[in-house]
């Protein structure tokens, strides 16, 4: 570690630690690996974690206290998060914390200020409520989102260049419904276009951006509501 980068973890409030070789660090990723109070996670994953205290210039105990595994991917609490951007002069004073909305005023002497509010309503517009965690801890998933992009913003080092653990939680269940969703083909848009013609029913244009992204099971439920939708036209007509 340089000179540079300690000044650094100094003036961050961080404590200094002399670099471990490779084999003790291996030493103690089987141990905590084993011992398994610090969540389930492989040798290589804890080795990991404690390779990115290390190069931090911290213990690799840390490690359990900063980051985590979510899904396979590097994640770093918020509250950790938090600690560390106040550690190195950052203010957050919250404004409104509760169920619908977590809003703070974040400060750093080398970013500026910031306010940042996250509500619900925009979690829902982002499609996280997905997360069963959000309906049953709502007020701490906003207080994470608000930390994490208030703190980025005046002050990146802040993250280490990893989300917050409920955000990779939220990306891993993203990424989980896109793999198993199954486009559908070429042949099954094809006939489901002939279907409709010969139905003479039609899309809208919503409907029409949605094809090709769409499941074959998504292109019965489209073809369902232009049925609908044709049904009631004719009804209204007949009036």
């Amino acid at each position: 570690m340089t000179e540079e980068n300690k000044m650094t973890h100094l003036q961050q409030g961080e404590v200094i630690v002399p670099q471990r070789s490779f084999s003790e660090i291996q030493a103690m990723a089987e141990v905590v690996s084993k011992g398994g109070a610090f969540g389930q996670m492989t040798p290589q994953q804890v080795m990991s974690l404690m390779m990115l205290s290390e190069a931090s210039g911290l213990h690799p105990m840390k490690c359990v206290q900063r980051y985590h595994i979510i899904s396979g991917k590097a994640s770093m609490k918020s509250e950790s998060m938090q600690a560390k951007f106040q550690k190195s002069g950052g203010k957050v004073e919250w404004i409104e914390l509760s169920a619908e909305i977590a809003k703070a005023k974040f400060s750093h002497p080398s970013g500026g200020t910031v306010t940042i509010d996250w509500t619900i309503e925009m979690a829902k517009n982002a499609g996280l409520m997905k997360n069963p965690t959000w309906a049953k801890y709502p007020r701490a998933m906003l207080k994470a989102r608000c930390i994490s992009e208030g703190g980025r913003t005046v002050f990146p080092a802040a993250a280490d260049g990893l989300y917050t653990e409920e955000e990779v939680h939220d990306i891993a269940i993203e990424e989980k419904e896109t793999e198993a969703k199954v486009l559908a083909d070429e042949a099954q848009i094809k006939g489901f276009r002939k279907a409709l013609k010969d139905a003479g029913y039609t899309l809208t244009e919503e409907e029409e951006t949605l094809i090709p992204e769409c499941s074959h099971e998504q292109l019965g439920a489209i073809f369902n509501a232009a049925k609908s939708r044709h049904a009631n036209e004719k009804s209204e007509e007949n009036l």
